[in-house]
């Protein structure tokens, strides 16, 4: 199993060189960890995988797991997901929640501003009636 935390990887920019923050999993034996799962098309599986283990090659580990509708009910699946190296160099650990805020206000990346991508991410968790008290205190001190 894994556990999720915001921001705890940095990753130069490559037009600003100033470290963004990504959503990290982090390897937790007793963690749970809420989402959605996809199914990719087997035809292709092998060019989508390559993609993103080449975008994650920076301190990820691709990781199969099980997939559970609740954590307390069996698996009905099994899922890959790519899990933080805490050995990495570019790997911060914990952060204060407002030091969070504070990087991602002002940073952006490929896929738009940090800003941005922490609010879709607090929305989605909550339509899957998912709640994360860390996601949410760095959306709250975002809206500041």
């Amino acid at each position: 199993m894994v556990a999720s935390v915001l921001a705890g990887l940095s990753r130069p920019s490559r037009r600003t060189r100033s470290p963004r923050l990504c959503v990290t999993l982090l390897p937790d034996p007793e963690g749970i960890c809420g989402g959605c799962a996809f199914r990719i098309d087997p035809a292709q599986a092998d060019g989508i995988l390559q993609a993103i283990d080449t975008r994650e090659q920076a301190g990820f580990s691709r990781q199969h797991l099980a997939l559970l509708p609740t954590p307390d009910e069996p698996p009905f699946a099994e899922g890959i997901t790519w899990v933080a190296d805490p050995d990495n160099p570019h790997f911060l650990g914990p952060l204060p929640e407002p030091t969070i805020a504070d990087i991602i206000a002002t940073r952006a990346g490929p896929s738009g501003p940090n800003h941005d991508y922490a609010l879709q991410l607090f929305e989605a968790l909550c339509e899957l009636d998912i709640m994360d008290s860390h996601v949410e205190t760095i959306v709250r001190y975002l809206a500041n």
